[in-house]
């Protein structure tokens, strides 16, 4: 279990330059390169009268959409050196790789509103609404089919104005995300078309109206899966006062750790019609719920691995998210996650080791829960600069099997019939 008294200080700010801001947190700039496409010139008219031009072999000139890049700036408030609580008031590589992969492929696989997972600065929900602003002003309307977003004629439900659901856990990271978001509209061109909310998701409390549905369709019963920590019903694992515990390898729970909660939890009841709870700023309305609910088909979560208790509460969130019903579209609901592998020399084990990286493999990517692919980062360009992309840092797409199998019994004879 990492100790977390340590303080840490991301590698990012190291090759920045910080400008001092309010209320003791610095301010950094960072530079991207963003891909625009833009229509040169309308179709030609193909009449008598016209000419059309011909390349070198005798074919067709035929006008398309060219594309160029211009540069943005992202200006993050953020502190430097932290403890493991406060992580979140950092820029993580992860953050800047999900932001690369966002700005060159995003047009491509966002939908119109989109739930990022531990948001920290807030940087990452930035990038996504600047991403689909520019998609809704440059290009067709978008129309989901199967695993990414075509551009065909245009349709009235996809003009709607993109919604981010920025969300992270305790109040010192949501002012600081809700600041993000408030300085970059003065800096991100069309920032004004988006709708970017920012609310609390504590992992270990999510709120049910993000679950709730009108129809009779019971949630999946994870008590039947082998690796994941049995319980009664969905609802009633996630109001427990305390996180999952660790999983064991043989599938079971640690009876002793337990994780130290610090950040403020939010009440999940009590939400009103149309307004934010008046207990927080960052309370979950109806409306919140059900555009999760209806429209939110990706997550994100930029660089979140790093304690297995709250990797093993992140497991069970996403897993109830992906899986909640509701959704309109006929897109499946799909969590983009970054995570970098960080390798330390072990003494007991005399051997470099990863253990939140192999924790996060043994709950998400060999869970019977979900279905996880890792992606090919060599193939997104470098729009970020001021960061290096190591091989440790990695991209996966991860969705959810609704109702999984569980795995035979290690060593099991059983032959298939």
């Amino acid at each position: 279990m990492a100790d977390e008294s340590l303080e840490v200080l991301s590698e990012i700010h190291l090759e920045t330059t910080e400008q001092p801001g309010k209320d003791g947190t610095l301010l950094t700039r960072f530079f991207a390169q963003i891909p625009t496409i833009r229509a040169n010139v309308p179709p030609p008219q193909v009449d008598s009268d016209s000419e059309i031009e011909l390349d070198a072999d005798g074919d067709v000139l035929v006008p398309r959409r060219t594309s160029s890049l211009v540069e943005q700036e992202f200006h993050v408030p953020h502190a430097m050196g932290t403890h493991i609580a406060d992580v979140g008031l950092q820029v993580w590589a992860g953050a800047l790789l999900m932001g690369d992969f966002l700005l060159n492929l995003g047009r491509d696989v966002l939908s119109d509103a989109v739930l990022e997972l531990g948001a920290e600065t807030g940087l990452t929900s930035v990038v996504a609404a600047t991403t689909l602003t520019a998609c809704h002003t440059q290009l067709p309307a978008m129309e989901p089919s199967g695993d990414h977003v075509v551009c065909p004629q245009s349709t009235s439900e996809h003009q709607r104005k993109p919604v981010i659901l920025c969300t992270d856990a305790g109040h010192r990271v949501l002012t600081n995300c809700r600041r993000t978001v408030d300085i970059n509209r003065a800096v991100c061109a069309g920032l004004e078309n988006a709708d970017i909310r920012v609310r609390e998701l504590d992992w270990t409390r999510c709120p049910p109206c993000l679950l709730a549905t009108t129809t009779d369709k019971s949630p999946p019963n994870v008590s039947e899966l082998d690796d994941v920590a049995p319980a009664p019903s969905m609802s009633c694992a996630f109001r427990r006062a305390r996180p999952s515990p660790p999983v064991l390898n043989d599938g079971t729970l640690h009876p002793e750790k337990r994780r130290k909660r610090t950040a403020n939890t939010v009440p999940d009841t009590n939400v009103r019609p149309g307004a934010e709870n008046a207990t927080t700023p960052f309370a979950w309305s109806t409306q919140d719920a059900t555009v999760f609910r209806q429209r939110c088909a990706v997550f994100l979560a930029a660089d979140v691995v790093y304690v297995d208790e709250w990797t093993t509460a992140f497991a069970d969130t996403v897993y109830a998210l992906l899986t909640a019903p509701g959704l309109t579209t006929a897109r499946e609901r799909v969590l983009y996650l970054t995570i970098e592998k960080r390798i330390n020399f072990s003494m007991d084990d005399l051997d470099v080791v990863a253990p939140a990286y192999d924790h996060f493999e043994h709950v998400m990517v060999h869970s019977p829960r979900f279905h996880a692919v890792q992606m090919d980062t060599g193939q997104i360009p470098h729009a970020f600069r001021g960061y290096a992309r190591t091989p440790q840092l990695e991209l996966w797409r991860i969705t959810g099997n609704i109702r999984p199998r569980a795995a035979p019994p290690v060593g099991s004879s059983a032959q298939p019939a």
